[in-house]
């Protein structure tokens, strides 16, 4: 699966794990006991916009469990090893 291009906040939320939208991923890490599955929910989330939300967790389940531990890790550097940059106010 090729993933969408998107900025990743790793942010409060108060009713998810994680949300995406126009472009943007929104992760709870304080909540959160697996972040990389859900980056890979919310990269579906962007990729098919059209699906409901039975449908994505059917396929991010299908997909995670076919990934190896390797591929998790790969997924992991991307998601965490980013360039920060301090957001301008």
């Amino acid at each position: 699966m090729r993933f969408m291009r998107a900025k990743v906040f790793f942010c409060r939320l108060y009713f998810a794990l994680g949300e995406s939208f126009a472009g943007e991923i929104r992760i709870d890490l304080k909540r959160n006991s697996n972040p990389v599955r859900t980056y890979l929910h919310e990269q579906l989330h962007l990729k098919h916009p059209e699906w409901k939300e039975w449908r994505i967790m059917l396929k991010e389940r299908k997909i995670w469990k076919k990934l190896t531990n390797q591929q998790v890790h790969q997924m992991g550097k991307r998601l965490f090893n980013r360039k920060w940059k301090k957001e301008e106010e």
